[in-house]
């Protein structure tokens, strides 16, 4: 008998070691894959970028005068799932993406909204809440606001608009000036004729 469970106690053991070893493997190809591209969405954002590894998702860290942005794949337990405030009503367990704002001194207002109810509501005017996933959701706490979105993000664009709402929304709860839009250089014209003001 004893010698059936030490068995059993192997096939178990073979069987953890084998899961743990191919989420993983699993991670490290969706990391190398989509690397590039949120290297690429860092520097455009004027971040630092954390390559992902075993365990361990991409991330984005970007910080701003009113507040600090960062975008993150995590892995969650169905346990973290379950007791997270910002994954109820999500599958349990599972890779996501998050988008995330803090909030300064002005604590936010709480809410959590899907993708159709945002389209729907006045206070998401204007922001490009349309490249969002279907499945994504904006939660907002005392200290910060989150987009959660399920699996493994690899588009530049929807990592851009989720980071473009946070910022947003986070420079809406702090009441800093919205940014100012880019003047571009006026070129002078050919021949050396000075441009017209």
């Amino acid at each position: 008998m004893p010698l059936i469970a030490e068995l059993i106690s192997v096939v178990v053991f073979l069987v953890i070691v084998g899961v743990v070893w191919g989420v993983v493997a699993l991670n490290k190809g969706r990391g190398a894959a989509s690397g590039g591209v949120w290297q690429q969405v860092a520097m455009q954002l004027g971040g630092t970028h954390t390559p992902g590894g075993g365990f361990r998702g991409q991330r984005i860290d970007v910080q701003h005068p009113f507040t600090h942005l960062s975008l993150e794949i995590k892995l969650l337990s169905a346990v973290n799932v379950a007791s997270s405030p910002y994954h109820q009503g999500r599958p349990l367990g599972g890779t996501f993406t998050h988008a995330t704002a803090t909030f300064g001194v002005n604590p936010g207002t709480e809410y959590k909204c899907s993708k159709a109810q945002a389209l729907q509501h006045a206070g998401f005017h204007g922001l490009p809440i349309a490249s969002l996933p279907n499945d994504a959701e904006i939660i907002s706490f005392p200290r910060d606001v989150m987009i959660v979105m399920n699996g493994h993000v690899k588009d530049a664009n929807v990592l851009h608009a989720a980071a473009h709402i946070v910022l947003e929304l986070a420079r809406r709860q702090a009441g800093a000036p919205a940014p100012q839009p880019v003047q571009q250089p006026v070129q002078a014209p050919a021949y050396g004729i000075p441009p017209q003001q």
